[in-house]
């Protein structure tokens, strides 16, 4: 607990705040090696968005979740908004150096030649994967290619649009894949 007392204010709160929880100690060890890294001291979104990050998957673990349950079975758990907010804003902080702009934020280039999807995008497109995975297993579906089109139907029968347009299973499948090759 000794760092506590050599660091800014605005640490000493968070270190309060979360002091209870068992990942302090680790939390404080991890954005300490931020710092000893080559360049950690510096302000540069790398180290921003690493910072945030961490104090992100804290503050997940120390704030309330809201659980509950969909359907028989069903669970569905959401971040506290707190936690949320603090992750966004490192996607979209990190979003920047793509050429990307969340609301939140400007743009740092105005090049468009290695955009990839927004953060916002890229969270639907996690909870349209997780749905058709939960549909798929729901409803007993042999093959992913089956469940996204069963599902993309469904979606487009109560209105769903992705960037304006209807989703075909095709285009689900496309999605999935991309989302899970990212990841890798």
């Amino acid at each position: 607990m000794d760092l506590i007392y050599q660091c800014s204010l605005e640490r000493r709160v968070i270190g309060v705040f979360v002091a209870h929880s068992a990942d302090f100690n680790h939390l404080l060890s991890e954005l300490d090696a931020i710092a000893k890294r080559s360049g950690g001291r510096e302000l540069t979104r790398d180290n921003v968005v690493l910072s945030l990050q961490i104090i992100a998957r804290l503050l997940n673990g120390a704030l309330p979740v809201d659980i509950s349950e969909i359907e028989p079975g069903v669970w569905l758990s959401v971040n506290h908004s707190v936690a949320e907010h603090i992750r966004m804003l490192a996607d979209a902080i990190s979003d920047l150096d793509f050429g990307l702009t969340s609301p939140l934020l400007k743009p740092s280039s105005t090049s468009k030649s290695t955009a990839k999807r927004p953060a916002d995008l890229r969270e639907k497109d996690r909870v349209l994967c997780e749905a058709l995975l939960i549909f798929k297993q729901r409803h007993r579906i042999a093959t992913l290619k089956e469940a996204a089109r069963r599902l993309s139907r469904e979606l487009t029968k109560n209105g769903y649009r992705r960037r304006g347009q209807q989703l075909t299973g095709l285009s689900l499948l496309r999605i999935y894949n991309n989302y899970y090759n990212s990841m890798r």
